[in-house]
């Protein structure tokens, strides 16, 4: 059984198969579960044991009662809150670094690095595109060194570092354009701060 939040983009590839489909509401679920909405994963399956178990049985028995059963308020109710509760027992037992919020971070510096070269790329318009709040961007890389903003810098200046050396043909100007600084005087100054040394410097030994 999966549970998917279907307001962010999925993918399921699988061969024929027999599904029901419940929708409940995501604000419903989470306070049932007494969770935010930071904890709710993009998408999560629940395994046939444990407690996770007593969730998939309940919908599949669901799922064999006649039609008109199933618009059964109590019955659907009971089915929320076992799902809820089912949901903040995995949330107390989740890993620091869950397999969702890895693949959500490659996400955001796979689209940080296709959009190198827009100098409007801002941390509004990244958690835009990647479909999360700026809490929850900022809380992607809080365990590690960079900042979103500080890893767009890095990401800028590393393709810097790869044209300057690998193309040669190109100006130093039309390297900082197509990298996204604003400017050459602040691809200087970023260049040189993360470097140590001006971007013709650090070109010359190709010359």
């Amino acid at each position: 059984m999966f549970v998917v939040d279907s307001e962010r983009p999925q993918e399921a590839i699988a061969s024929d198969y027999e599904a029901i489909m419940v929708r409940i509401q995501r604000d419903l679920l989470l306070s049932s579960a007494g969770l935010s909405e930071d904890d709710f994963p993009p998408a999560w399956r629940l395994q046939p044991i444990g407690h996770e178990a007593l969730v998939v049985d309940y919908f599949q028995r669901m799922a064999e009662l006649p039609p008109d059963a199933m618009g059964n308020a109590p019955m659907l109710n009971a089915g929320i809150e076992l799902l809820a509760a089912a949901l903040a027992l995995s949330a107390d037992q989740r890993p620091s670094e869950s397999a969702a919020s890895c693949h959500k971070r490659q996400q955001v510096i796979a689209y940080i690095k296709a959009n190198l070269a827009d100098q409007e790329l801002s941390l509004d318009r990244i958690a835009h595109a990647c479909k999360l709040s700026r809490g929850q961007l900022y809380r992607l890389f809080a365990q590690d060194d960079d900042g979103p903003m500080q890893l767009l810098r890095r990401l800028r200046v590393e393709k810097a570092q790869k044209l300057l050396l690998g193309a040669p043909e190109q100006t130093i100007a039309a390297i900082s354009e197509a990298c996204g600084f604003t400017g050459e005087r602040n691809f200087y100054r970023v260049f040189r701060a993360a470097t140590g040394i001006a971007p013709g410097e650090y070109r010359a030994p190709a010359g």
